[in-house]
């Protein structure tokens, strides 16, 4: 399965961490890290660079929205129309705040997993 885990300014890293290596080493998928931004800042300050960026959310199995604490990015109509590039994937995941964006994103099949127990109910779903 593909797997796109997103990535914006002031996004959680321990959680991405989390994320990442649940679908990257537990389950062996094909993971991807998106963001629309060329790097992108997490909430402690350290910056992420991506070698790939902006592309099309369009043909993963799996889109996963980190956790984070960027207010402005669920106003963001060019986020959200790129976050919208996902509505055919077939799960759609994200934690409390992924949410909004997604909502924001006028999507609504998704579901919402919470943050401190990750891997648990990741296992669930898959």
């Amino acid at each position: 399965m593909k797997v796109a885990i997103i990535l914006y300014d002031k996004f959680d890293l321990k959680y991405f961490a989390k994320l990442n290596d649940f679908f990257t080493n537990t389950m062996k998928f094909k993971t991807k890290i998106y963001a629309l931004k060329e790097s992108v800042l997490d909430s402690n300050g350290v910056y992420i660079g991506l070698e790939e960026h902006s592309q099309s959310l369009y043909g993963n199995d799996i889109v996963v929205v980190c956790e984070g604490k960027n207010e402005y990015i669920k106003y963001d109509q060019i986020f959200l129309s790129w976050i919208s590039s996902s509505s055919k994937a077939k799960h759609k995941i994200c934690s409390k705040f992924g949410s909004e964006i997604f909502k924001a994103a006028k999507i609504s099949n998704y579901k919402e997993i919470d943050k401190d127990t990750v891997e648990e109910e990741l296992l669930k779903l898959f």
